[in-house]
């Protein structure tokens, strides 16, 4: 009943939990009054005015109330984004010829990772971001490392993936270190 009510809202749970310790449930709804979680709202005219870009980005995420979210807010950046929510789908679109800048990836999927998706992928490689809210027994932050591949931890705030995602779509600007 409560994660209907959440999806109905745009919204997501997100739940973290260890043997012995507990489980922590988190609630994101987005704010009242705004069209993204943790901002102003972004008029599509402007395309998020500082936070403006253009470009093709695949998002893949398999949380569909994230996807939602995520799709919206990088589009009314001024984005084309793709979809896919499993690695299966992702290297169909892929192989089926479609071009994109970014790959934005959760880290843990369905049937992989998006890390294998990266290892996957020709050179020259599109641009890359992995996200999780996973902690490091989860995401081999040594191995992301090596490959220099950007990450973001969840939860992120909207308006500070919209600042990574325009760093990296102008030229590889906002790469940290995992």
């Amino acid at each position: 009943v409560v994660h209907g009510i959440i999806d109905r809202h745009n919204g997501w749970v997100d739940v973290m939990s260890e043997v012995g310790k507990g489980t922590t449930f988190q609630v994101f709804l987005p704010a009242e009054g705004s069209s993204l979680p943790g901002g102003a709202p972004v008029e599509a005219g402007d395309g998020g005015g500082l936070l403006a870009g253009a470009g093709r980005i695949l998002l893949l995420e398999d949380e569909p109330a994230v996807l939602r979210m995520l799709t919206r807010a990088l589009e009314e950046a001024g984005y084309e984004v793709l979809t896919a929510s499993t690695l299966a789908g992702a290297l169909a679109l892929l192989e089926a010829g479609e071009a994109v800048d970014l790959v934005f990836s959760d880290f843990i999927l369905p049937d992989g990772t998006g890390l294998e998706l990266f290892r996957s992928l020709p050179d020259p490689r599109p641009r890359f971001i992995l996200a999780s809210g996973y902690t490091d027994e989860k995401v081999d932050m040594a191995a992301l490392k090596k490959e220099d591949v950007l990450f973001i931890q969840k939860p992120f705030v909207i308006k500070e993936l919209l600042e990574r995602v325009k760093a990296v779509m102008e030229g590889g600007g906002g790469r940290d270190s995992p």
